[in-house]
């Protein structure tokens, strides 16, 4: 062995071990950043990017195509996947949009409103003055002066479908196989009475009609429903003003009824477990409520537990939930990123799109049950590694907090060599063996009996399982001794290092080892 390099051994060991701990510690971190955000879910996968804060609903063709709605430049465009979740197409239509723009599009077929009007693409007006846009299916719903229209996409022809003061009234329209399903609701002090109607062959039928009682102090934010034969699910967001003047409080609730014999019962709070971590999720909002298999089922995003960042835990991501008839609920998360997921929409059975909102450009996602399909798609960008790397930084000078948690493990050697060479100094200029061996011994225990001021609750938390099965740290912290141990002797052979020096290397190396390996996760 070349005699310099063997000469700093006592360097260069400790350093490659340093080295592993913080590639250990990336791998680590770039699982993280690119976990799927559940088993039997994919990945997230980027379709493009848009200019608003708005995602029109997603089209699919009668071939299967995916037709996604987007805003580029100040106009609008279009993005076509395949089966296959592969481009196919890409559109750009000269077509004016900002924030306010609303979009219907339907295969060639494209009538937008600017918050005004409602023009065709080629930017005629249809209907000016208008007050509210609703683009459904293959119908489009809008609002003039107090009356509700439907307009046809294709004859661009109006009827009146009812009456409807939005001061007065809110309304939440959805359109399936049966026709149009129109749910109004207006709130008092008491509570909210709530009406669904159904039109169609330009008639109007009541379907359901009630009110539901509104805790005081709560007012009611939203409503969500769905309808599948005759079972109607209801979702209310209810909000309570605090009268401190601190943060509102926010709620759920939801009630399952069936249209041929209504019941009467209470709505029921609902609570979403946070399924990668151990709190409740916050900050439902977004909420698509719909039926899957049967079974009342919503999509929503929500503020909840990712490993996705360094200096934030939890972020918003988006989420589907099972609710069963006592208002119990099975969550499962469907995004795992790091920016804030929202505007979440089923796309078929088992896909679902959303958005990231990013500063430089909000990105339009999908993800997928499909995951055979969709995984092979997405690759590994310079976004996740940057990502993983800042965050892998960021854990790193974190972790130096481990040495001044060691502090109490120091502070008795030091006091030791003090007293030596204050009060037994010629011993200390002997050096005898014993003199080292203290030294390092008083260490050991004080590190033993202070164990659980270095290795805090945290570790145990947020550690991968490699470093936290059990009696982890007393196994690292003998592992490592045994380096620093060794590293000490081979040091008296090659400098003649006196106690004093040995002590303080062998204090020195074992701590900094202990806090490259356990000290990202102390805070």
């Amino acid at each position: 062995m070349n005699k310099k390099f063997a000469d700093k051994l006592y360097w260069i060991v400790p350093g490659v071990i340093m080295v592993l701990g913080i590639l250990l510690l990336f791998y680590e971190n770039f699982s993280d950043v690119t976990e799927h955000p559940a088993e039997n879910w994919s990945r997230a996968l980027t379709v493009g990017e848009t200019d608003l804060n708005q995602l029109p609903p997603v089209k699919i063709t009668e071939n299967g195509d995916f037709v996604f709605t987007r805003f580029e430049d100040g106009k609008l465009a279009t993005t076509t996947l395949g089966k296959d979740f592969t481009i196919k197409d890409e559109q750009t239509y000269n077509i004016p949009v900002n924030k306010w723009t609303q979009v219907y599009q339907q295969d060639d077929t494209i009538i937008y409103f600017d918050f005004k009007n409602i023009y065709d693409q080629d930017r005629n007006i249809i209907v000016s003055d208008v007050e509210k846009f609703y683009p459904l299916d293959t119908i489009i719903l809008y609002v003039k002066n107090k009356i509700l229209y439907q307009l046809s996409p294709e004859t661009k022809k109006s009827e009146i479908v009812m009456d409807i003061d939005l001061a007065k009234l809110n309304i939440k329209p959805q359109q399936n196989e049966d026709g149009v399903n129109i749910l109004t609701y207006s709130s008092d002090p008491t509570g909210v009475d709530i009406t669904l109607q159904q039109y169609l062959n330009g008639k109007n039928n009541i379907l359901y009609q009630s009110k539901i009682k509104v805790d005081p102090g709560k007012v009611v934010n939203d409503i969500s429903f769905a309808l599948e034969d005759q079972k109607l699910a209801l979702l209310l967001q209810e909000e309570l003003q605090s009268t401190q003047g601190g943060n509102p409080e926010f709620f759920n609730y939801f009630m399952l009824t069936s249209l041929s014999i209504p019941n009467t019962q209470n709505a029921k709070v609902l609570t979403f477990d946070d399924p990668a971590g151990n709190k409740s999720l916050k900050e439902v909002s977004d909420v698509v409520l719909t039926f899957r298999n049967d079974k009342p089922t919503i999509l929503f995003h929500a503020d909840g537990r990712t490993q996705t960042q360094f200096n934030d835990r939890t972020t918003f991501n988006i989420y589907s939930a099972e609710i069963s008839e006592s208002g119990a609920t099975k969550t499962e998360r469907r995004s795992n990123t790091a920016e804030i997921s929202t505007k979440p929409q089923w796309i078929n059975e088992e896909t679902i799109a959303w958005m990231d909102l990013d500063g430089k450009g909000h990105k339009i996602k999908l993800s997928s049950a499909d995951i055979n399909t969709i995984d092979p798609l997405i690759k590994y960008t310079g976004d996740d590694w940057l990502q993983a790397l800042g965050k892998t930084m960021g854990m790193l000078t974190s972790s130096f907090f481990g040495i001044a948690f060691a502090v109490i493990w120091l502070i008795w050697p030091i006091l030791f060599v003090v007293f030596m060479y204050i009060f037994r100094n010629r011993i200390a200029d002997r050096d005898p063996a014993w003199y080292f061996y203290t030294g390092i011994g008083i260490y050991a225990v004080a590190a033993i009996i202070w164990r659980n001021r270095f290795f805090v609750d945290n570790i145990y938390t947020n550690a991968p399982g490699y470093l936290t099965f059990t009696g982890s740290s007393y196994v690292y912290m003998i592992i490592f001794a045994v380096v620093a141990l060794s590293l000490t002797m081979y040091t008296k052979k090659v400098n003649e290092w006196a106690g004093t020096q040995r002590i303080s290397y062998f204090v020195g190396i074992h701590i900094i080892l202990l806090t490259i390996f356990f000290g990202p996760y102390i805070i």
